[in-house]
């Protein structure tokens, strides 16, 4: 009995070109999930948030740091162009050298010697 129902779903599978475990319900499909976003700002709820009182003034753009100087990394939300990678958050470093509106910036990530570069609005004096 089972053989003639098995012949049975295989012809019918034929004539609507269906796969025949489908049709017999052997075969369940499984919702396939999406993968985790890992952006660029993933992760930084707290650390990049805008404050209601925030306001971008010209003065952090123009300001002007000289070769050698200390900084510190200190992102400023409300602009993203020029942003270092927030893992670099409150680190410490010297200005290597000017290019265009950005400044490279040397710093030492654990016993590894790191550059990155960020624009005036990011970097701020010790």
């Amino acid at each position: 009995m089972k053989a003639i129902f098995q012949k049975l779903y295989k012809n019918i599978a034929q004539i609507f070109k269906i796969n025949r475990q489908i049709l017999l319900g052997l075969r369940i499909n499984k919702v396939k999930q999406m993968r985790r976003s890992r952006g660029f700002r993933s992760g930084t709820r707290n650390t990049l948030k805008i404050g209601k009182t925030v306001r971008r003034t010209i003065t952090k753009t123009l300001r002007t740091f000289n070769i050698g100087e200390k900084v510190i990394v200190m992102h400023d939300a409300s602009v993203q162009k020029g942003m270092p990678h927030p893992r670099h958050y409150g680190k410490s470093g010297k200005i290597t050298e000017k290019r265009g509106i950005s400044y490279m910036i040397a710093i030492k990530d654990g016993n590894k010697d790191k550059s990155l570069l960020s624009r005036p609005e990011h970097i701020k004096n010790v």
